[in-house]
């Protein structure tokens, strides 16, 4: 069981993976005796090497190109937060047993998390016995051995509990924010139900509840903290692709950091839209540096034209009628020779990417009407029919997402 060491670990549930085969761990050794190897070499021979063995750009029927983007260099972050470690085929019962011990660990983590013991220590200057918790003590000594173990609790000599440094770290960042994982934590246990019967179990909202802005504002908070480096990926990558001084669509852009990241790095000018809670949020971090509208994109007038419409993380939570409906919308506001860009983590990836997405789709099945991780090649085909042609499709392994690019066919 490996020591919990940022968010993503806590978002994705993933704290203790099978390791019967190759772990990451042996993977990054074998990266480092790479890279010793290499010491001799002169900083142009680095650099050439590095980019053959990092940047791949191959083709990929029935799209014109798909490429791959190597890390930022120098990486300002060697082991990205976001970056998920590989999912393991199983090949053996002892696969299977590692897997239900996964589970149980983050079941124990929402427990103390639904229960609120991260927050009673972060905010307790002394050790905390069971009793001054209000907690069964046996219960509270076997979970708290994995809380122990992953880094995030321990005990003193008279049993006692407090919050590690790491611990107390992710308690105030809202990593451990009780709200973000017990809910999907009790859905899951009816997934049998739902296997059955179909979705969802319950509607969310991802987060953004409009009757609820200081919900909101957590989920938003948490959504911000966690793309620092996703930002900085999409505006490197999109780069090649776009003139200065465009005019862009961030739909759905929540907190604002992508549009804002864009206005600085291609001096666009950004126009956010989202709920009116979410703008609200946006405009107390970037005033404004971007121009808001607030609604329902999905039936809104949107303004335009645009050069770029973004949508980050946004065609996972609907279903294809949904998505098609969409891409009409921004077909009647994003000018002809435009680009359409999708981020998001797609089923056909070759990197780690498509794992994730698979995961994530039990998400979508739990919790909401019609979403799911889509192929590349859905995408495609929803974009064609609505007056987009497909251009190219980058994909970011560091952080686990590709974007999509389209370019809207001119009317003639």
């Amino acid at each position: 069981m490996k020591p919990i060491r940022d968010s993503a670990a806590i978002r994705q549930g993933q704290v203790a993976r099978p390791c019967s085969r190759t772990s990451p761990e042996s993977e990054q050794a074998s990266c480092s005796t790479a890279h010793r190897a290499q010491a001799g070499m002169s900083q142009n021979a680095r650099s050439t090497a590095h980019q053959q063995a990092e940047r791949r750009v191959w083709q990929l029927a029935p799209f014109p190109t798909r490429q791959v983007l190597p890390p930022l260099l120098p990486s300002p972050n060697p082991t990205p937060a976001s970056q998920e470690p590989p999912m393991l085929p199983i090949q053996s019962e002892q696969d299977l047993k590692q897997l239900r011990r996964s589970v149980a660990t983050y079941a124990a983590l929402c427990a103390w998390q639904s229960q609120g013991i991260f927050d009673r220590l972060a905010h307790s200057k002394t050790p905390q016995s069971a009793a001054s918790l209000a907690m069964d003590e046996r219960a509270l000594e076997i979970t708290g051995a994995v809380m122990a173990h992953l880094g995030l609790a321990q005990q003193d000599a008279q049993g006692a509990w407090s919050l590690t440094a790491r611990g107390a770290q992710l308690q105030h960042e809202g990593a451990l924010e009780r709200t973000l994982s017990q809910p999907f934590m009790q859905l899951s246990g009816r997934l049998d139900e739902t296997l059955r019967d179909g979705g969802p179990l319950e509607i969310t909202e991802g987060g953004v509840v409009e009757a609820d802005p200081e919900r909101s504002r957590r989920f938003m908070e948490m959504l911000y903290r966690s793309s620092a480096q996703s930002v900085e990926e999409v505006a490197r990558a999109l780069t090649p692709h776009v003139e200065p001084g465009l005019a862009v669509l961030d739909l759905g852009g929540g907190h604002g950091r992508y549009g804002h990241t864009l206005s600085q790095r291609l001096d666009a000018r950004v126009t956010l839209v989202d709920k009116e809670v979410c703008i609200a949020l946006a405009r107390e971090r970037y005033a404004d540096s971007q121009q808001y509208l607030a609604g329902d994109f999905m039936t809104m007038d949107l303004g335009g034209p645009y050069d770029l419409a973004l949508l980050s993380n946004i065609v996972h939570g609907f279903g294809p009628a949904e998505n098609q409906q969409i891409f009409s919308q921004l077909a009647s506001c994003v000018r002809p020779g435009g680009l359409v860009v999708l981020k998001d983590m797609f089923l056909d990836e070759r990197s780690g990417g498509s794992e994730v997405a698979a995961v994530f789709g039990v998400q979508m099945l739990l919790c909401t009407r019609e979403g799911r991780s889509y192929s590349r090649r859905a995408m495609a085909d929803l974009l064609d029919v609505t007056g987009f042609d497909w251009v190219d499709a980058i994909e970011v392994p560091s952080c686990n997402f590709s974007l999509l690019l389209a370019r809207r066919r001119s009317s003639s």
